[in-house]
């Protein structure tokens, strides 16, 4: 009897599967959101509903394992990849997923939210409906601010807005007397400092910290925290900027026991190749993409890394101002995983008084 009964459903399931009108199904609710990283995965999810039901992903980049089910139930959806490169840039979708109710011919639906470029907005899970559940897995967030405050005066200001913010990572340019001061005065403020010339590292979090690399040639500090290697250097505007982003690459990034996740960011003071050409972009600004005060950019770029400002935010994007003309003279670059794990990258005015550049903030999830 068991037998002939499951017969029976699957029957039933498989008939109203083959119905054509989809008007048969009152229109229901929103029952809830998943958020999902960029890289391709999947999600269990538990349906409780009397009788049968079914569940119909309605994107070409989603399906199930199962066409649904009767009364309690878990299903599994699918998800392709939305990881972005610099060919090719994917934006954060909204995939729906149907969930028919045979019993009361209503159709409820729940929204898979894949991240994708940056857009402004941090997307979370939000669950709705108590007949829907999925493990929502937490996820690592770590907010990074790139900041050049050379020209301030008050540390004590600069040691304030850490203290308030809610980024966990710092990396900050000053001249070589004033870091020195900062480091000797707030040592024991946070989980670690670190210093290196004018470059200094503030760690607020408490994630696993690995081993650091100074260096000069240009000047640059790494911290490694939970596998992700972040780094801060400054270049000598006054030299030719393809050799110091080629020594800055192969002192770290490039060498052959480095791992694949970097954020590589700080004062270049080179050109982008990527904002030439918008409205906004000076006049006076090369248009020639194979000018050669490019060469610095689009060595960085054909290292695997990813200009995380111009990725997410388009345009002509200037941060620091010299004489009569303002360009974008500091960069954030991530390799494809860090890149790919991005949720917002903004540009801040600058940060404490008497600074002349604008500070990146990047948050990352993964």
């Amino acid at each position: 009897m068991k037998k002939i009964g499951l017969i029976l459903a699957l029957a039933a399931l498989a008939a109203v599967s083959c119905t054509s009108g989809k008007d048969a199904y009152k229109p229901g609710r929103k029952v809830g959101e998943i958020y999902v990283t960029a890289q391709s995965g999947a999600k269990t999810v538990l349906v409780s509903l009397e009788g049968l039901w079914r569940v119909i992903p309605r994107e070409g980049w989603m399906s199930t394992d199962v066409n649904g089910r009767e009364g309690e139930g878990a299903f599994t959806v699918y998800y392709g990849s939305n990881e972005s490169d610099f060919v090719q840039t994917n934006a954060t979708r909204r995939g729906a997923l149907v969930l028919q109710n045979l019993k009361t011919m209503v159709a409820d639906t729940l929204y898979i939210i894949q991240q994708g470029t940056p857009d402004g907005t941090e997307y979370s899970s939000a669950p709705q409906d108590s007949y829907v559940e999925f493990i929502d897995t937490p996820l690592t967030r770590v907010e990074a601010v790139y900041a050049n405050i050379r020209g301030c005066t008050n540390l004590h200001e600069v040691a304030e807005k850490i203290s308030g913010s809610s980024a966990q990572l710092f990396f900050l340019t000053l001249d070589e007397e004033s870091a020195a001061q900062f480091v000797a005065t707030y040592t024991l403020t946070w989980t670690s400092i670190l210093r290196h010339r004018g470059l200094v590292i503030v760690n607020k979090s408490s994630l696993p910290i690995g081993a650091t690399l100074s260096g000069d040639a240009p000047a640059h500090l790494s911290l490694e925290l939970d596998g992700i290697a972040w780094q801060v250097a400054e270049f000598d505007a006054e030299a030719a900027a393809l050799p110091q982003v080629m020594a800055l690459l192969e002192s770290g990034f490039n060498r052959p026991e480095a791992g694949a996740k970097w954020v590589i960011g700080g004062s270049f003071y080179y050109l982008s190749v990527m904002e030439a050409g918008y409205p906004a972009t000076p006049s006076w600004y090369p248009s020639d993409p194979d000018d050669e005060v490019f060469l610095a950019d689009i060595y960085a770029q054909t290292n695997n890394l990813t200009d995380c400002i111009w990725m997410s935010l388009r345009g002509y994007n200037p941060t620091w101002t010299l004489g009569d003309r303002s360009w974008r003279a500091d960069y954030v670059y991530a390799s494809n995983q860090v890149w790919n794990a991005a949720v917002d990258v903004r540009l801040l005015d600058a940060p404490v008084s008497g600074a002349s550049h604008k500070a990146v903030r990047l948050t990352i999830k993964y």
